[in-house]
């Protein structure tokens, strides 16, 4: 799916999604930029972010996974972020 998708359906039905899954790297923008773009309807919208390349994020709300990563650490983090 295009990050022009995920927006669009972000913004459709804001209520509906509570956690954005990214990764850092992204054509025409990257994850971060992605949730700002997502945030403008949802403030408090988290995020988890994945690259292969350091990160630290700039913004509150966002967990960062280094890939690679197993897929128990992403349930991991996605039952953290939800419970948060």
């Amino acid at each position: 799916m295009s990050y022009a998708a995920a927006l669009e359906l972000r913004h459709a039905d804001p209520a509906r999604y509570m956690l954005l899954i990214t990764d850092l790297t992204l054509p025409e923008m990257n994850g971060e930029e992605l949730l700002e773009r997502a945030r403008e309807r949802a403030p408090g919208l988290r995020a988890i972010i994945t690259s292969g390349y350091p990160y630290q994020p700039r913004m509150a709300g966002i967990e960062f996974l280094q890939k690679p990563f197993l897929p128990k650490m992403l349930a991991e983090t996605i039952e953290r972020m939800l419970q948060s």
